[in-house]
């Protein structure tokens, strides 16, 4: 700052302190005391406006890191309760497998309440209750009884199906 420039600084502190306090020299007049005084207090108001504008940022960047966190949270549940039902349609579908004619339609009729013991699937509880799943069984001719296929599954893969 130049000159000029300060002086003009000194005559606004001085005209804030007169309107402030009401009081000046005797003959209208600021000592540099008085002038020092009244640029402290000015840079002090400055300051704490600083630090508390500083602290309302701080405070607002918190909310956002634990709004941040608490949606990370909840995405992370929701990742392990859809891998959990993932994990569990995998086991009933193992459970099923070979004990009805179509996994599938099996899988959409499981009553967790009312077919499902221990994580597994109750393939006896199922059957009777939905008995058009059960493989069936077919007589071989010549054999003079009934047997079974020995599959559930309608279709067997063949050599290189996959």
């Amino acid at each position: 700052m130049d000159e000029t420039q300060t002086t003009q600084t000194d005559e606004q502190a001085t005209q804030e302190q007169q309107a402030q306090t009401g009081t000046s020299g005797s003959d209208g007049t600021f000592t540099q005391a008085d002038v020092d005084r009244i640029v402290t207090e000015r840079l002090a108001r400055e300051r704490k406006a600083s630090e508390e504008k500083a602290r309302a940022e701080a405070e607002k960047a918190k909310l956002a890191t634990e709004e941040r966190l608490k949606l990370e949270r909840e995405e992370a549940e929701q990742a392990r309760a859809e891998a959990e039902a993932k994990a569990r349609l995998a086991s009933y579908r193992a459970d099923l497998k070979g004990e009805v004619v179509d996994v599938d339609a099996a899988l959409r009729l499981v009553d967790d309440e009312k077919h499902v013991k221990d994580g597994s699937v109750d393939v006896k509880a199922l059957l009777k209750q939905y008995p058009f799943l059960a493989p069936q069984t077919r007589t071989a001719p010549g054999a003079g009884g009934v047997q079974s296929t020995g599959t559930a599954d309608p279709v067997q893969p063949r050599c290189g199906d996959g």
